[in-house]
């Protein structure tokens, strides 16, 4: 009796702990998915090089892989790889103290890292997108043009943790102004090779959150998360799957299927189509960032070298109608160049849908260029093959022929062509998007100082803006900075370079599980501190 019991005793334990066994793995791979976070990017990341980042996709990627000296958090601005700052009375001088970081192989991060990836945007043959946002340090404008070493720069690696800043004057926002992509220290060997045999991207040296595990061109980016990160234990997410997926209904139709966690902004675009239904269903959700949505006019080209055509072309849109019947979105009209949310400034330089005063500028415009409404040539609108952009070019086209007797040819280009048209100037008018890296209107202002800067698509220049600006660098107490900065926008607006269609509203959806994810308000997203419930 006693034997049997025992074998009966057996057999249970035995049971009980085969069915353990089977549980156990179920219960690791519910836990391991909610680990993984999947995304999509409507377009592939142009470059891992942050100083050469010249669109807002590749610019939220860097979000995942790099860190500067500040962060910008859900508490506000906050130290980084940096851990304290001294900054001299005169507020010129910034000496910055490293915290102990590496990057993810495994080498320290530091000051010499800092002031070389700096430096080497201030050499012209370089190509960084935005050397400008650099010339606040002493001397970097002059080393940019040759007219110092760059020794004499203002960027100074004392010992490994310690960073030397001088600025050229006061500057305000400079520890934003460091949170941003242009100031994150790259590593010695960047390494962007694609291998021939597998399409896939080799490892590359991180220092932020995530780390890059595989890259398969135009199909998908696999990270995980960073060991080597100063702050590892504040990041939840174990792994991140980024889908590469230009068309909208499909990003759409793998979200409602639960093959993605979030769809939408700022990292894709949902369908304009689908807009509607969302909001209905509750599902949508919105923000509001410091960004504007444009036409650029190529004012090197004839004919909209002339800024009759330009006002004429700006004043004939009807953006109100083109938000309700058109994006049905939660954008608002733009009637000025600077974003709503800029600290302090913001007014409206002409009415929308004006096409009496429109057709005033086109019958200047007409005797300025020798021409009649019956001989005015074509014009050609570019824009990235996406359907809210295609829509969008559509219903203006339509207004300008209505409001202006215009006519105008569509020209839809994949994003990578039409950018790289864009940067080369070989457009008449193009379809764009700007948003800022921190809310000193200043900088929005400075992408348009001088023709040559590749920031500036529209090729025009003033020598009274560009001084305008310069006034206002000069450490002016904010009133009159704000006095300057007012009149820069005033001049830039009577020439009309672009013309200001929408202040876009980033608009959403996602897994109601994923909690924890920022979204600043320049319209960056972070998830850094994302976690499912």
């Amino acid at each position: 009796m006693k034997k049997l019991f025992s074998i009966f005793i057996s057999i249970t334990l035995f049971i009980a702990a085969v069915a353990l066994i089977a549980k156990k793995p179920r219960e690791l791979v519910r836990t391991e998915a909610f680990k993984t976070l999947k995304l999509c990017l409507m377009t592939e990341p142009l470059s891992l090089d942050t100083r050469k980042n010249t669109d807002n996709i590749t610019s939220q990627f860097a979000l995942f892989i790099y860190e500067g000296l500040t962060r910008n958090t859900p508490e506000g601005l906050k130290f980084a790889l940096a851990k304290d700052v001294e900054i001299s009375p005169d507020k010129t001088v910034y000496l910055f103290t490293l915290r102990e970081a590496y990057f993810s192989d495994g080498k320290l991060i530091s000051a010499q890292d800092f002031e070389t990836s700096w430096k080497k945007i201030l050499d012209p043959n370089f190509a960084a997108y935005n050397p400008d946002y650099l010339f606040c340090i002493k001397n970097a404008k002059r080393a940019y043009k040759g007219e110092c070493s760059l020794s004499e720069v203002g960027i100074q690696a004392i010992d490994n943790t310690t960073l030397r800043v001088e600025l050229e004057c006061p500057e305000e926002y400079f520890l934003e102004l460091v949170s941003t992509k242009c100031f994150y220290p790259m590593p010695k060997a960047l390494n962007e090779e694609v291998s021939s045999k597998n399409k896939q991207r080799k490892l590359f040296v991180s220092s932020g959150p995530f780390v890059i595990k595989k890259w398969l061109r135009q199909n998908k980016i696999l990270l995980k998360k960073n060991p080597h990160y100063w702050d590892h234990e504040a990041v939840r997410i174990q792994k991140v799957e980024l889908q590469i997926i230009e068309d909208e209904m499909t990003q759409l139709s793998l979200f409602e299927k639960k093959h993605l966690d979030w769809a939408g902004s700022p990292l894709s675009m949902l369908p304009v189509d689908s807009i509607k239904r969302l909001k209905q269903k509750m599902q949508v959700c919105s923000f509001p960032t410091a960004s504007l949505y444009f036409y650029s006019f190529n004012t090197q080209k004839y004919p909209l070298n002339n800024a009759n055509l330009r006002k004429a072309l700006t004043l004939a849109i009807n953006r109100k109608e083109l938000i309700e019947h058109v994006t049905q979105g939660f954008e608002t009209p733009a009637l000025a160049l600077l974003p709503s949310k800029m600290h302090g400034l913001h007014k409206n330089y002409f009415a929308d849908g004006d096409v009496a005063r429109a057709n005033e500028y086109l019958e200047k415009a007409l005797e300025e260029l020798n021409l009649t409404r019956e001989s005015f040539p074509p014009l050609v609108l570019s824009y990235p093959n996406i359907q809210t952009r295609h829509i969008l070019a559509q219903a203006i086209q339509q207004q300008w022929l209505k409001g202006l007797g215009i006519k105008v040819q569509l020209d839809s280009k994949e994003w990578q062509v039409f950018l790289s048209d864009m940067n080369g100037r070989n457009y008449q008018i193009g379809a764009l998007g700007r948003g800022t890296h921190h809310l000193d209107p200043y900088y929005y202002l400075s992408l348009f100082k001088e023709s040559k800067q590749r920031s500036n698509r529209t090729g025009w220049e003033d020598s009274r803006y560009i001084n305008l600006l310069k006034t206002a660098s000069r450490g002016l107490d904010m009133s009159q900075r704000e006095l300057m900065l007012h009149e820069a926008e005033g001049l830039f607006m009577s020439d009309m370079p672009l013309a200001p269609i929408m202040y876009p509203t980033n608009f959403y959806i996602k897994n109601p599980k994923l909690k924890g994810v920022y979204l600043s308000d320049v319209g960056s997203i972070d998830f850094k501190w994302a976690y499912f419930e």
